[in-house]
């Protein structure tokens, strides 16, 4: 069913996104001839707290003027709903990376117009507390930071702490996660989790529940899968973002100067030039620390792979293994090492191959 509201129409027909707080739909403005996003949420009778997130994105929207930052055009009221007009993207981040593989340049281009925007919101105070792949949108070839249902004021010169939780989960902070107080670091950690995704294409840890993510990160740190070419200042602002204890973490100074997003191509360094040995070897290393840190036994670990007692694994049954061991593993790396190891060519592991990954 068609709509009209002021200069704008749109039809119901062409929803593009929905969630708790509305619905979204693509629409027109008749005046300008340009396509708008018509985000439609309902106010009636909606907890006192889901009307604040909405009034609260009005109200931050309004003062953000900035081309790294989803603008408001509009805000009307109509049949208890509050209609908020918005600029148009194509697409998220979100899509682009389940998408397609980018390599570093390509998210470096990225990162550098998000973190525009980001000065932006930290020149006005503003803390966003949900940067994620799926808040940052695709406007003609810009990238934009968007959704701000989620945005507190912050002072950032001061230590401030706060209590109140927002977020989703795969990019919260650990502070957030374990309902502790946080700064505005938590959104330093947000990145660093969006930069790895853009680059890999998945999560540094595997997250299924708060419980099992929270421990993932205090129990293992991050890699980085091998076959990728990332840079060490790409890794080192990864990793300098991914810091548990906030005092430790990298701050926004710290990050708007940080040597990745200022310097040229040809000046990053590469170590890209291991042979396949060495980067094998560098596989068996992690392995022989995760072995340790979980306690496994070698005997017992392949008898229990082992089901039909043949006294081998074949790859399957090896894959098995290592995806328990370390879910993040990639299929390329488990046949690295499986290949590694099998060093007869049988196409199976027997328990003295087994144990090189337990050596000390």
């Amino acid at each position: 069913m068609s709509k009209s509201i002021g200069k704008y129409v749109y039809d119901e027909k062409n929803l593009i996104g929905s969630g708790a707080f509305g619905k979204v739909f693509r629409g027109f403005d008749t005046e300008k001839k340009i396509d708008v996003a018509i985000k439609v949420s309902l106010t009636k009778n909606v907890r006192k707290e889901i009307a604040a997130i909405i009034q609260n994105e009005i109200q931050v929207m309004k003062r953000l003027q900035h081309p790294n930052l989803i603008q408001l055009y509009d805000v009307f009221e109509q049949d208890d709903n509050k209609v908020i007009v918005m600029e148009l993207c194509k697409r998220d981040l979100k899509d682009l990376i389940t998408k397609k593989s980018l390599q570093e340049n390509e998210v470096l281009n990225i990162v550098l117009q998000l973190v525009s925007g980001l000065k932006e919101l930290v020149r006005l105070g503003l803390l966003h507390r949900d940067i994620k792949p799926a808040n940052c949108f695709e406007c003609g070839g810009i990238f934009k930071l968007g959704d701000f249902g989620s945005v507190v004021e912050a002072n950032y010169n001061e230590k401030k702490l706060m209590k109140q939780q927002f977020g989703t989960l795969a990019y919260e902070a650990p502070q957030m996660m374990m309902k502790e107080k946080y700064s505005v670091k938590c959104d330093v950690w947000s990145m660093g989790i969006l930069v790895y995704e853009s680059l890999f294409g998945q999560l540094p840890w595997q997250c299924q529940s708060e419980v099992q993510y929270l421990r993932a990160i205090k129990t293992w740190g991050v890699r980085f899968p091998i076959g990728k070419r990332i840079s060490n200042e790409c890794k080192d602002f990864i990793l300098r973002c991914l810091v548990i204890q906030e005092n430790n973490r990298m701050d926004w100074d710290q990050l708007f100067e940080h040597r990745w997003l200022n310097i040229k191509e040809n000046d990053r360094i590469f170590n890209n030039s291991l042979v396949f040995e060495q980067i094998e070897n560098q596989l068996l290393d992690h392995l022989n620390e995760l072995t340790s840190q979980q306690h496994f036994h070698p005997n017992q670990s392949f008898q229990i792979y082992d089901f039909d007692n043949k006294g081998v694994l074949d790859y399957l049954k090896f894959e098995r293994f290592l995806v328990q061991l370390d879910p993040r593993l990639t299929k390329k790396e488990i046949m690295a090492i499986f290949s590694h190891l099998d060093k007869d060519k049988k196409y199976v592991i027997d328990l003295s191959q087994f144990q090189q990954i337990f050596r000390q």
